[in-house]
């Protein structure tokens, strides 16, 4: 488990070693490890260390993001707590340039499109869009919280949009938000 009040002496300690050939078991305990939403910024900084004085680190922590992520259409026995936090940890790695868009982006997608096609039924998978649409909403599907967005209304000011993904991949990630929410809403109707 990792905590924040570890990342200073862990950093440290980093300077000091040389850990060439630890750097794949760095990488898959970054990503099995069980974390909180609070402590995702502390683990993008030591993975950037890491990125920064390791090259293979990246290509390591792609292989076991891999094997984390990769659900199948049927497969319900992931744990959603864990997911939760582990998509976005996985979704900050590619903001933050750790893994390239062309690495990352596919992952992600086949991610988020597994969790919404499978789930348009009973929507179990509620809490992890959710907590994607929060914390990544804004870069991954131009998202703007209504708060945010009333406020800029009514001062009459232009809410500044994130280009770290184009207008058109928003578009398409937006897309599928929508048809979730909207199987959502006849759920709940039925109901």
């Amino acid at each position: 488990m990792f905590t924040a009040s570890q990342l200073d002496s862990l950093l440290k300690d980093m300077s000091t070693l040389n850990l060439t050939k630890y750097i794949s078991e760095a990488a898959a305990a970054l990503v099995e490890a069980k974390l909180k939403m609070n402590d995702i910024s502390n683990v993008i900084k030591l993975c950037n260390a890491l990125h920064r004085d390791y090259a293979d680190f990246s290509t390591h922590l792609l292989d076991n993001w891999q094997k984390v992520l990769s659900i199948k259409k049927d497969d319900k026995s992931f744990i959603q707590s864990k997911l939760r936090v582990d998509l976005r940890f996985y979704a900050e790695v590619i903001n933050s340039g750790i893994l390239t868009h062309k690495e990352g982006l596919p992952l992600l997608g086949s991610v988020l499109t597994v969790l919404i096609n499978m789930d348009k039924e009973e929507h179990n998978n509620i809490n992890i869009i959710l907590t994607f649409c929060r914390y990544c909403g804004e870069d991954y599907a131009g998202l703007v919280s209504r708060k945010i967005r009333q406020l800029a209304e009514r001062y009459l000011m232009t809410v500044p949009r994130s280009t770290l993904l184009s207008k058109e991949k928003q578009r398409n990630v937006r897309t599928l938000l929508k048809d979730y929410y909207t199987s959502l809403c006849k759920h709940l109707l039925k109901v």
